[in-house]
């Protein structure tokens, strides 16, 4: 199948939005750094937060969003232990456009509250 580039976009851009979609295009990660934009959580906050999301889909998606230097880890030496999480100014970044989409989807999806399912209208 022959790949067609838009003449407006350089391989380059392309590439830069595919490695966005790669990190932040997953079912959760959005919603996790949503989560901490204004303030750091523990896990147990961010899995109440990001209503359905398995423990161990939550470990690994603050593990890669770690990696990416997108949020930071920190843990308290105290009993018992307590570890918060926090966004990096990286991610302070993503902020307006979190916040973006945020308005398109008030704008064009359908929340049901009963039963939490997204429509498009």
């Amino acid at each position: 199948m022959k790949v067609i580039h838009s003449p407006q976009k350089s391989e380059k851009e392309i590439q830069e939005i595919k490695l966005a979609l790669h990190i932040l295009g997953d079912h959760w990660s959005g919603l996790i750094l949503f989560c901490l934009l204004d303030n750091p959580h523990r896990f147990s906050d961010i899995e109440a937060f990001a209503t359905g999301i398995s423990p161990r889909t939550l470990t690994k998606r603050l593990q890669a969003l770690e990696e990416f230097g997108l949020i930071t880890k920190r843990q308290y030496k105290e009993f018992p232990p307590r570890t918060e999480y926090q966004v990096t100014p990286k991610a302070i970044e993503l902020k307006e456009s979190l916040m973006s989409l945020k308005k398109w989807a008030k704008k064009y999806c359908h929340v049901d509250q009963s039963d939490s399912s997204l429509q498009a209208h």
